[in-house]
């Protein structure tokens, strides 16, 4: 027998007998977690862009059942990822401040608006708002280090500068929710 007569039998052979391989496979893999585990650790490796491939086609053609998935997956594990989510918040909050500093200064240098703030600006003006955000109040947690965002009351793409005359510390919603409004339009439509 050559190899494609043997290939073709081979494959007839699986097509008349596939519900009971199926079958078998399962329970084998069920029996074996660790080496079905190795194994497609080994085969994530080796074909890796693939593997992200065939995954991305499959979450379009099922989107429905992957967000079900991921919703039963969020309420299995909502304390955990929350958890999370609050130690990578908080990690990236405590280096904030000179990456925060440096993003605004480069912004106004780009658009041409000017100011410079420093890290004294900052901690001044945190002082100044008694650690409370300057739109809604809320404490910016127990230090300076952590959990605030620099606001510019006149946003940069309306030609405000990174003058410290300019800037103020709010909380994450309300940075958010301001958007590129002015401290003014933004506190006569929100409060």
């Amino acid at each position: 027998m050559d190899k494609d007569a043997e290939r073709e039998y081979k494959h007839q052979w699986y097509l008349a007998h596939r519900a009971e391989t199926l079958k078998k496979d399962a329970k084998w893999r069920e029996a074996h977690p660790e080496k079905m585990r190795e194994y497609q650790e080994r085969y994530y490796a080796t074909n890796r862009d693939l593997a992200i491939e065939r995954a991305r086609k499959w979450r379009e053609a099922n989107r429905s059942r992957f967000n079900e998935q991921n919703r039963a997956y969020y309420e299995r594990n909502r304390t955990k990822i929350l958890k999370a989510k609050k130690a990578a918040y908080d990690a990236g909050s405590k280096r904030k401040t000179k990456g925060g500093i440096y993003s605004a200064n480069r912004r106004a240098n780009q658009a041409a608006n000017g100011g410079k703030l420093t890290e004294e600006d900052l901690k001044a003006q945190f002082e100044l708002q008694d650690g409370k955000c300057f739109y809604c109040g809320v404490l910016l947690f127990a230090s300076f280090e952590t959990s605030y965002e620099i606001e510019h009351k006149v946003p940069i793409s309306k030609g405000g500068s990174s003058d410290i005359s300019n800037v103020v510390l709010s909380c994450r919603k309300c940075n958010r929710r301001k958007h590129a409004k002015t401290d003014a339009e933004f506190l006569k439509s929100s409060y």
